[in-house]
């Protein structure tokens, strides 16, 4: 579902707030955290399923009637690998986690019979008779954190809440590709390259409940800003038969402040027993906003303009199976 509302956008920034504000209130508190020697270091291996959403790529506009023609990314995968460890002589530990995550590639045609300008913005518009479009997304984060936690309660039947602050790399990427043609041998292809690559502040908290030995439930919430440039390559081509007859590259560089927003809840088996190995089922929701900057160079409606918004928002829920492994000492 489409989420693009000012009202509910406004909600979930503050809701943004309120998690960066909570995790700064658990950095202050008492600390109840064992010493470095009986805090194991750990890896954790996470795989999700992504149901991407978010604001569409216009990549075409119909003549008769005008309308636009939008595309979004289609549901995706993403991996999760980390590792955390205690710094000697203190109750803080560090880590570092990587993700990947990568949509499948949506497609889309316009029916014939149909005529369409091409609005992407590598070439001056002009009408064809036929489009087709691809779209696929990716991204890479990486976070470097430090993380104490403060225990509530005492032993096993205690929640035990684990705040956490560093700093997040981000790199985004959306691919659109469009061709157009005639009933002849006239064709025209574009490609756009939309980057966000970006260096900022993360803060969050984690807490573990135990319902059994074996069993527990976790939850998570962060929020995070990402400083960086924003850029858009458009490339266009012309082609009669074989021949190129005319290329282009257009490129702009903007620079912006995404914030980010992510939260999860799962369960947790622990097959050997308390401090082994943990398998978790949970779900998981992200939110992106103002990531990409959608808007084409021409608006055939009205003239020389625009379409699409320049502060394009991605959301993403979704199931997934984290496993943590403790790593032993000598």
């Amino acid at each position: 579902m489409k989420i693009d509302s000012q009202e509910t956008q406004r909600f979930i920034r503050n809701r943004l707030l309120m998690t960066i504000s909570a995790a700064a209130l658990v950095a202050m508190m008492p600390q109840h955290s064992a010493r470095a020697d009986e805090r194991p270091s750990w890896m954790v291996f996470e795989v999700n399923y992504d149901r991407l959403g978010g604001d569409s790529q216009v990549w075409a506009q119909n003549l008769f009637p005008i309308e636009n023609l939008t595309i979004r990314p289609d549901d995706g995968l993403s991996g999760t690998v980390g590792f955390v460890t205690p710094l000697q002589d203190s109750n803080v530990d560090v880590g570092m986690f990587a993700r990947f995550g990568v949509s499948e590639t949506n497609r889309a045609n316009t029916a014939p019979p149909s005529s369409v300008y091409n609005v992407l913005g590598g070439a001056t518009y002009t009408s064809y008779a036929r489009g087709k479009v691809k779209h696929s997304e990716h991204h890479v984060i990486v976070d470097f954190e430090a993380r104490r936690d403060v225990g509530f309660g005492s032993g096993n039947n205690g929640v035990t809440v684990t705040a956490k602050g560093g700093l997040r790399f981000g790199y985004f990427e959306a691919n659109t590709d469009t061709t157009f043609s005639t009933p002849g041998s006239y064709q025209a292809s574009e490609n756009r390259k939309n980057r966000l690559l970006g260096l900022g502040p993360r803060l969050g908290i984690d807490a573990v409940a135990p319902l059994s030995d074996s069993v527990q439930v976790d939850f998570s919430a962060a929020g995070s800003l990402l400083l960086g440039d924003q850029h858009i390559r458009v490339t266009s081509s012309q082609t009669l038969g074989a021949p190129i007859v005319g290329q282009s590259t257009d490129e702009l560089h903007t620079f912006r402040i995404v914030p980010m927003l992510e939260a999860s809840a799962a369960v947790g088996f622990e097959p050997s027993g308390p401090g082994g190995t943990t398998i978790s089922l949970g779900i998981r929701g992200e939110a992106w906003f103002g990531a990409f900057d959608q808007r084409t160079l021409f608006n055939p409606a009205a003239g020389a303009g625009s379409l699409g918004t320049s502060a394009a928002n991605r959301y993403s829920v979704g199931p997934f199976i984290r496993v943590k492994v403790p790593l032993g000492r000598d």
